[in-house]
């Protein structure tokens, strides 16, 4: 009979824990979603990693799911012999979009691309430090991308010429992270690798100048993604 108290007493205990932190979650965040950096902070306990995932996930799909519509339709463009006014004024805007100079169908779709979800995962993991770097805090940058600029409304200065992008959203940061390797031509073997379909291991070896770090970073996000099987999470 004590044991069984006791076990009942356990379970009472382990609800309450998880329910206050639930509560406090969603009271700070008001609807329980989160779309600032700086709500990682007001996580408790021990599953900090797996808010992290759990939050970024559905944004990276949303991503993937619209660029794959779009990446379809383009396709279709490409069969077609004439093409409407509007037609070709989508193709213009997504010439520009991915900076394809060359105006050529098959060059822009073979840009459309968005690395496996765990290859995403593990770069914001490793670049943001699970959301807690000042960069994500203060700018939701989860990617440490850089910027031209020297606004202070629109970058995070961290010393004597290093300014970075302040988004206004995680899905913003997930965005322009995307469309940077989609559009930069430091990343087209990456591309290339992507569209034959290669695994994350092999993309890692293609990010190139995205580090100064160069083989110790491809060591680094190997070793990140591959201890917290953020496999499991590619289709």
């Amino acid at each position: 009979m004590k044991k069984y108290l006791l076990a009942v007493v356990f379970l009472c205990l382990s609800i309450l824990s998880y329910s206050n932190d639930t509560e406090a979650l969603d009271q700070d965040t008001n609807t329980g979603i989160i779309t600032q950096a700086k709500d990682f902070a007001k996580v408790k306990g021990k599953s900090k990693k797996q808010i992290f995932i759990d939050t970024l996930i559905p944004t990276i799909e949303k991503i993937r799911t619209k660029i794959a519509e779009d990446k379809e339709y383009v396709k279709t463009l490409i069969e077609k012999e004439i093409l409407t006014a509007e037609e070709k004024l989508y193709l213009e805007e997504m010439y520009t979009k991915y900076r394809v100079k060359s105006k050529s169908k098959t060059e822009l779709v073979h840009k459309m691309v968005v690395p496996p979800t765990s290859f995403i995962l593990g770069q914001a993991s490793l670049e943001s430090g699970w959301g807690n770097s000042k960069l994500a805090k203060e700018g939701n940058n989860l990617f440490a991308v850089r910027s031209s600029l020297r606004d202070p409304e629109k970058t995070v200065y961290l010393g004597p010429n290093q300014y970075y992008k302040r988004y206004e959203s995680l899905e913003e940061s997930l965005m322009d992270y995307v469309m940077t390797l989609s559009r930069h031509s430091s990343y087209s073997n990456l591309r290339k690798a992507i569209n034959n379909g290669e695994q994350t291991i092999v993309l890692i070896k293609h990010l190139g100048n995205y580090s100064e770090m160069k083989n110790l970073y491809e060591q680094r996000l190997t070793q990140i993604i591959t201890k917290n099987n953020l496999f499991k999470y590619d289709n």
